[in-house]
Formats: structure tokens, C-alpha cells, sequence
């Protein structure tokens, strides 16, 4: 028996196959997984973070085609379908790059963000504002309580170190009634359920936790919050492929031919992501959740 990381209860674990030095093992409970050895994980995933990092935020060329025609619901329009168009102040937990808060901006919002680099911080700040930048870990910096409306997380919460702590700092900012928007990898995902340690979402050692529905709905309880809904977007499609793609990265020589591959991948997997989406097994999750007054 042990103390889950995610959902409080003490379960039995099953412990997953061995990938390089790290393992993940499953709360039985709630079925969320935490990363192991957990101290060596949480000193390796610290030096994942450079500079290559922060740009899958700005995809370039024909990728960047796919990504805005085909993959992404975007998080703006999701957000005010939620609310029904009313606006507020919103906060980025570990925003990476502006792009979210720009267009979040421009459509009326009091943009913030936090970033645990200062050197993306700097960058966040020549296009939101100095004073709306706080540079630092999220847990130990001090930000204004009962003061935001949204506060987001944009595959973050797979890299926190304790994800309870993390979502409680984050009820003390909110209004009451204010909301927060998570996505995360699926624990649950198909495409992990047939690629196994070949899934790219499983991204060790920068991933400390992995989620399913049922584990985000039991940290949110815990932590004072409503889910409202849970949605499995039709969204990286991409991931498939590129856990194909891992599998076979060996075997495949030519850079052109492997990039071939992969764009071919991405439409022939299509089919693969509808049924996963039907099913609850997508890449990714998307839960929205309100503050309990």
C-alpha cells in the first residue's frame, strides 16, 4: 500500500515496465501513475528545460499548417464558450511563450502569466507587460489572493512536483466561482495503451505524473473545486505518429523519408483518433473546474 501523489488515497500500485533508469507506478485507486525513483526523476526532469523546450509553442513550416488547421481546438475559443463570453483576469501558469495570452489579450482579458524561467519570463514580458510577469516556481512566489478569474494550465501539471500543493495555491488566487482550465496527457490514451514505452507523451524524465479523468476529478475534489466537464479533444493527432515513429527511428536512415513518414502518419492515424476520442482515449485530456465557495 501507498500514499498516492495525485489523489490522496493509500492504494496498492502496480509498477510499470522499465524505461532506462525511471519507472512509473499506477495508484490502483484513482489510476493515475508518479514517476521513479521519484527523487532521481525530479532532478532529471529540471534539465530538460532549455531553450528548445519553449518552442513547441511557435511550430514552423508545414507543421505549423497541421497544428492550426487540423490539431487544435483552440484554448481561447474554449474558454469563453465555457463562460459564455465573460471576460476577466486570467493567469498562465508556466506560459512558455505568449502566444495564449496575446490572443487572449486582444479579446479583452487582463492577461498574466507566471514562468519558472526568467529567460522566457523576460520574453513573455516584452509582450504582455513587465507587471504582468512573476518569475519564479508558481509554489513559492507570491501572487495576489482572490484576485483572478481563470487561472490556466497548459500541460503543466505532468511536471509539478506535487500536484495537490500545486492546485491549492491556485484555489487561494481565484475569485470564488473563479475557474481553472487544465490539458494534460491521458494516461488512458490508446495510442499509449498500443506504443507503450515507444508513446512520446510519456516524455521521461520531464513528465512526473501522468493523469486519466478519474485521478483530475479526485485532486480537483480534494483541493476545493467542482469539475464542471471533462473533454477528450480530437487533438495530437501527431502524437500517434510520432510514437510510431520512435519505434521505428532506428530503421529509418534518411531524414527526408523519416519526415515523409510522419506527415503520412498524421493523416492515415485519423481514424484512430475519432475512436479514441468516442471512446475516452485520446491524447489528451481537458477538464474545466470551479472554485467551491
Amino acid at each position: 500500500m501507498k500514499k498516492c501523489l495525485i489523489c490522496g488515497h493509500k492504494a496498492k500500485v502496480e509498477r510499470g515496465s522499465q524505461i532506462g533508469d525511471f519507472f512509473y507506478e499506477t495508484c490502483l485507486s484513482c489510476g493515475g501513475a508518479t514517476l521513479g525513483p521519484r527523487e532521481m526523476a525530479i532532478k532529471q526532469s529540471r534539465r530538460v528545460y532549455n531553450a528548445e523546450y519553449f518552442n513547441w509553442g511557435r511550430p514552423k513550416g508545414l507543421k505549423k499548417i497541421i497544428y492550426s488547421l487540423y490539431l487544435h481546438k483552440d484554448y481561447p475559443d474554449w474558454i469563453e464558450e465555457e463562460r459564455h463570453g465573460l471576460k476577466g483576469r486570467i493567469l498562465d501558469i508556466g506560459a512558455g511563450v505568449p502566444t495564449f495570452l496575446e490572443n487572449m489579450g486582444s479579446r479583452g482579458w487582463e492577461v498574466f502569466a507566471q514562468e519558472l524561467s526568467r529567460p522566457q519570463g523576460v520574453k513573455i514580458a516584452k509582450s504582455i507587460g513587465a507587471d504582468k510577469v512573476f518569475i519564479g516556481d508558481f509554489e513559492k512566489i507570491n501572487l495576489p489572493k482572490k484576485y483572478f478569474d481563470v487561472v490556466t494550465f497548459w500541460h503543466v501539471l505532468e511536471h509539478v512536483k506535487f500536484p495537490p500543493k500545486t492546485i491549492q495555491k491556485a484555489a487561494k488566487l481565484l475569485k470564488p466561482g473563479g475557474q481553472i482550465f487544465v490539458e494534460v496527457p491521458n494516461f488512458n490514451s490508446l495510442s499509449l495503451k498500443i506504443m507503450k514505452s515507444n508513446y512520446s507523451l510519456l516524455s521521461i524524465p520531464a513528465h512526473l505524473f501522468y493523469y486519466n479523468s478519474k485521478s483530475l476529478r479526485r485532486l480537483f475534489t480534494n483541493c476545493g473545486f467542482k469539475t464542471e466537464a471533462v473533454y477528450y479533444p480530437l487533438k495530437y493527432n501527431l502524437t500517434f505518429s510520432g510514437s510510431l515513429l520512435r519505434a521505428l527511428q532506428n530503421k529509418i536512415g534518411n531524414a527526408v523519408v523519416f519526415q515523409i513518414i510522419f506527415y503520412m502518419s498524421a493523416f492515415i492515424s485519423l481514424p484512430i483518433s475519432i475512436l479514441s476520442s468516442f471512446l475516452g482515449m485520446t491524447e489528451v485530456i481537458r477538464v474545466v473546474a470551479k472554485k467551491r465557495n
